[in-house]
């Protein structure tokens, strides 16, 4: 039994308009815009050129709000990406190394803003663990959190914990 606000003749259905708004594109959102206002599922070459990335310091500056709506730009940037690279492989687009070069680049600067969100956003919330932990009265605190452990300290070797001494001695071997 389907629930009642899936079915077509139920009052949400009915009363449900998509929206008209002046940004709203809808899948139109997947394709790239050239400077003569059409969407192509597979732009050229040079429409493929961008800026930079963004360095933390600029992300560090930015508040929560716009750090989030970031995000969701870069998201749809690389959604966007994801498409055009489909369409590449169905129009047998991948041999042309020009435009596999520059997809590629401006795939990477899409992943690298988005692995520094993370990591400003990550930044910011061993402050306030640390903020938490320092000062537990200015967060209406009477007591101090303790602090999580997450691994159970066997005397095993532990890939995770062990990891950065692994990664010490390995690099270490190499120099010398």
């Amino acid at each position: 039994m389907k629930p009642s606000f899936l079915c077509y003749n139920s009052a949400l259905y009915q009363n449900f308009r998509p929206s008209n708004g002046k940004y709203v594109k809808g899948l139109y959102e997947f394709f790239q815009k050239t400077p003569e206002d059409q969407y192509v599922t597979l732009p050229k070459a040079r429409y493929l050129v961008t800026g930079r990335s963004w360095t933390a310091s600029e992300l560090r500056r930015k508040s929560f709000e716009d750090l989030h709506k970031l995000w969701y730009v870069l998201l749809k940037e690389r959604n966007l990406l994801a498409t055009m690279y489909e369409e590449a492989k169905r129009f047998n687009k991948l041999k042309d190394s020009r435009w596999k070069e520059r997809h590629d680049e401006r795939t990477f600067k899409t992943q690298k803003s988005m692995a520094r969100i993370k990591l400003v956003l990550s930044e910011r919330r061993v402050a306030y663990e640390y903020a938490r932990r320092k000062d537990p009265q200015l967060f209406g605190l009477t007591e101090a959190p303790k602090s999580q452990k997450f691994y159970k300290d066997d005397g095993k070797p532990n890939f995770w914990r062990d990891g950065i001494s692994r990664l010490r001695a390995r690099t270490a071997s190499r120099i010398q």
